[in-house]
């Protein structure tokens, strides 16, 4: 009997040292994944401004653009009052 007592206390003590180990691969691994999650954090939160400044250099490009159409229109405007002769373009003196 006693015997029997003392394997059923080594079994005991094994099971623990057991679950002991795999609560601390468990925290470990937890503490990888939450380090991982931090860095996909930063990563998004990093795309996030990317995608921001981007869109800022998009609505600078519409004005941009806008402003040079007009530009150009005022320019045609500017250009039309001037007359040219087309005959004899393009021949030799």
């Amino acid at each position: 009997m006693v015997q029997d007592a003392r394997e059923k206390v080594h079994q005991s003590v094994t099971a623990i040292e057991q679950t002991t180990q795999l609560v601390k691969e468990i925290s470990d691994s937890s503490k990888e994944q939450s380090a991982g999650v931090s860095q996909i954090n930063i990563a998004v939160s990093q795309m996030d401004t990317t995608t921001q400044q981007n869109a800022t250099l998009v609505e600078q490009s519409a004005v941009a653009s806008a402003s040079m159409a007009e530009q150009a229109r005022a320019l045609r405007e500017s250009v039309a009052v001037f007359r040219t002769d087309d005959k004899g373009a393009g021949t030799a003196a």
